[in-house]
């Protein structure tokens, strides 16, 4: 594991390195490079952190594992089933996304309010420089900021059991998918 770590870090430098060289030398090719690279990057990490989401698991649920045997255990569960779970991730970002979008329209009402009586005594620049040195302005700016920040930290404290959930339900589908192949798990 610790080699292929350590090859992973050499071929991202490598690859950082090879990419500027390109740019400088042969600009249209680098910027091809970077095109690429840009859509490769996040497709590899979508299917390592698949690989990984369930690491944690085997070492709260089995007896006598150590960290590395964990993600050991996690990535061999994981082995033919990474894109899988890419897609029930990505379902259930689909069913939390619009529970964060909508309490931030909730949250901003308030906001919105206010600014738009301050923002209809605007005329000119001096009038925005003027508001933005406004202490009741300021403060508004900063209890709203407040505001979603403790929104946020509560929609996020809520939603945590249910990603641990769907985390130890995909572990167990995938540990019963490997006792039923009769495969080592």
């Amino acid at each position: 594991m610790q080699v292929l770590l350590g090859l992973l870090g050499a071929a991202i430098i490598l690859a950082i390195t090879l990419s500027l060289a390109l740019v400088s030398l042969i600009p249209i090719l680098g910027v091809l490079l970077i095109l690429l690279a840009s859509f490769c990057l996040p497709v590899f990490f979508l299917w390592l952190s698949a690989r990984i989401c369930i690491a944690e698991l085997p070492l709260v649920i089995e007896d006598n594992l150590g960290s590395w045997q964990a993600i050991k255990r996690g990535w061999h569960l994981t082995k033919n089933s990474a894109w899988r779970i890419v897609g029930v991730i990505f379902i259930a970002s689909l069913l939390i996304i619009p529970v964060y979008i909508l309490s931030v329209a909730l949250a901003s009402i308030p906001f919105w309010v206010n600014f738009s009586s301050f923002y209809s005594s605007l005329e000119s620049v001096e009038d925005w420089q003027t508001l933005t040195e406004n202490p009741l302005f300021l403060q508004q700016m900063a209890m709203f900021s407040y505001g979603l920040t403790t929104i946020f930290l509560l929609l996020s404290t809520l939603l945590v059991p249910f990603w641990q959930s769907l985390k130890s339900v995909i572990y167990n589908h995938l540990l019963d998918q490997k006792k039923n192949d009769g495969g080592e798990y």
